[in-house]
């Protein structure tokens, strides 16, 4: 939609004395105004008046090529552009700033009115293209839902409390944590020892880094899940993979039906059944789960406010994967290197979560220094900008514990970590922001796009990476053994007679969401994939047996001659 007709732009609402106002505290103070307009993301088409938007072209350029201003250097590149006008127009704009330290009230009124200026433009050009017989009205209209949703970032911003109210709304919810009545942590992790040293994911940035094909997308998944099923409501941006493919990673992981064996036509009459038993229980949760796939930063943030408009803050958190795939605005291409589109996008992101109260959980690679060095990551290995680790709440690696690793591969004759169907990952936490530091153990399945929690553990082992153990189901906690308390699967089996496991909270979801005749009934436990694997197939060679016996037993028909 065109928001910058000029025509819709110089509306009756505009008021040249606030804009003039709002440039001239800029000449005064250019470092904190220009600063604070770049932070607001001010542009030309906010001025109605010309001369006001040449003004500002003429300051925000300077301020940009770092160059000096001035009274003096302002009135004679106005003079150079406008003449006598130009001149006398800096000298009218610093008599508005009757006092410039109200720059950031200047600013509001300017950024209110332009608001008011851009959605009435974008109605009328919406309702203008209707009236034309020949219009695809769902592209009109999907074109002006895209203009509405990019004016959310310049909103507005509610009233701030008063240190001593939000003293008391916190206190509020420990006391009706303390009762029982709801929880003071913040979100959930999908693991209990990321939840013990984190307390859950309050508002920020929380930064999950690792090399690729260890698992983030996995990680990305394994998380929205969690949430999902949990009754949060999760905004998901995905920039490294295509959402039809994100989404079947899901039904992947729950069903436990091979990604291979659903591609290529080989699923059995009853995987198809457990699949579909899956989809019915996912959709509890169909209008919880939004997924973006917008590509800069500016976008995503307008999306993710739309998101928050329509259905609130509460209860919500926002996954994206990964962050040095996330694109530059045009008006950020010619200034900006990898460094400072990552630390832009990094900012951007932060002040969204900050501003609404909505944890990220942002996705970032680690660059080679780890592999090249062998050695365990640290903070400086994000790749691209330090700023991430400025900005995050908390920061945690995930990275091969490579000693168990070559004990799991010993053992099974193999010389390739990937060849591994099961891989020890560590979750490392290094910075937290209201925490301690600390680890937690992983078991992944890459066959089924997998995380498990496993118990981290080894009384020798202040560094994961020097364990000389293995994972041996006979030695009582092992380093990445089962957690009995976590890793519980059900077995259950259909009326029409298969057998399959489910991890215990997904089952709960299926059997609440199946129909009586169509529901799975458990028929045995076990803890860990492995174990719950080897009781699954026990139960079906019982069964299978049974069946075997009552057949040999049913009495044969005579045969005539």
């Amino acid at each position: 939609m065109n928001q910058q007709n000029s025509k819709k732009d110089g509306g009756a609402g505009a008021s040249v004395k606030a804009e003039m106002a709002a440039l001239g505290a800029a000449v005064f103070d250019p470092p904190r105004v220009l600063g604070l307009m770049a932070d607001w993301g001010v542009k030309d088409s906010w001025f109605a008046d010309e001369m006001a938007r040449d003004f500002f072209n003429v300051l925000f350029g300077a301020f940009t090529a770092g160059e000096t201003i001035d009274e003096l250097i302002a009135v004679e590149k106005m003079r150079i552009l406008r003449g006598h006008e130009g001149a006398e127009a800096v000298e009218a704009a610093m008599e508005a700033a009757v006092v410039p330290s109200h720059a950031a009230h200047y600013l509001g009124l300017v950024r209110d009115m332009w608001f008011n200026r851009s959605a009435k433009a974008n109605a009328l050009d919406m309702c203008d293209a209707l009236s034309k017989g020949d219009t695809d009205r769902k592209l009109v209209v999907a074109e002006a839902v895209n203009g509405l949703t990019s004016l959310l970032e310049f909103a507005g911003r509610e009233k701030e409390k008063t240190p001593e109210q939000v003293r008391e709304a916190v206190i509020q919810e420990w006391e009706a944590a303390a009762d029982g009545k709801c929880s003071a942590m913040g979100a959930p992790w999908p693991m209990m020892e990321a939840n013990a040293l984190t307390m859950g994911m309050v508002p920020g940035l929380h930064i999950v880094a690792a090399r690729p094909s260890v698992g983030k997308t996995v990680f990305e998944g394994y998380t929205a899940r969690n949430l999902l099923r949990q009754g949060w409501r999760v905004a998901r941006v995905c920039l490294d993979m295509a959402p039809k493919e994100l989404l079947a990673r899901d039904l992947v992981n729950v069903s436990g039906v091979s990604l291979g064996k659903l591609k290529t036509g080989q699923m059995t009459p009853s995987e198809r059944g457990k699949v579909r038993t899956v989809q019915r229980a996912m959709r509890t949760w169909a209008d919880r789960e939004h997924l973006i796939t917008a590509r800069t930063s500016k976008e995503i943030v307008a999306k993710l406010r739309a998101i928050v408009a329509k259905h609130g803050a509460e209860k919500m958190v926002v996954t994206l994967d990964y962050i040095q795939l996330v694109d530059m605005d045009a008006e950020d291409r010619i200034v900006l290197n990898d460094n400072s589109r990552v630390a832009r996008a990094s900012s951007r992101f932060k002040a969204f979560s900050l501003a609404t109260g909505v944890p990220m959980v942002v996705l970032s690679q680690l660059s080679r220094g780890t592999e090249k060095e062998d050695r365990m990551p640290q903070l400086s290995d994000l790749r691209d900008s330090g700023s991430i680790e400025q900005d995050a709440s908390t920061v945690a690696f995930l990275y091969p514990c490579q000693k168990v690793a070559k004990n799991w591969m010993a053992a099974k004759g193999l010389s390739d970590f990937k060849q591994l169907e099961i891989r020890p990952i560590v979750w490392d936490l290094l910075k937290g922001q209201n925490s301690a530091t600390g680890r937690a153990g992983l078991r992944q399945f890459g066959k089924y796009f997998k995380f498990e929690p496993a118990d981290l553990f080894d009384a020798n082992m202040s560094n994961p990476m020097d364990s000389d153990f293995g994972y041996d189901f006979g030695m009582a906690r092992a380093p990445f053994g089962d957690a009995p308390d976590l890793n519980r699967y059900v077995i259950a089996q259909h009326p029409k007679g298969a057998i399959w496991m489910f991890e215990k909270e997904w089952f709960d979801l299926i059997y609440a969401t199946s129909e009586e005749g169509d529901r799975y009934e458990p028929v045995g436990s076990g803890v860990g994939v492995e174990r719950s694997l080897m009781e699954m197939q026990r139960i079906r060679d019982e069964v299978k047996a049974k069946r075997a016996a009552a057949a040999n037993k049913a009495p044969k028909e005579e045969r005539l001659i």
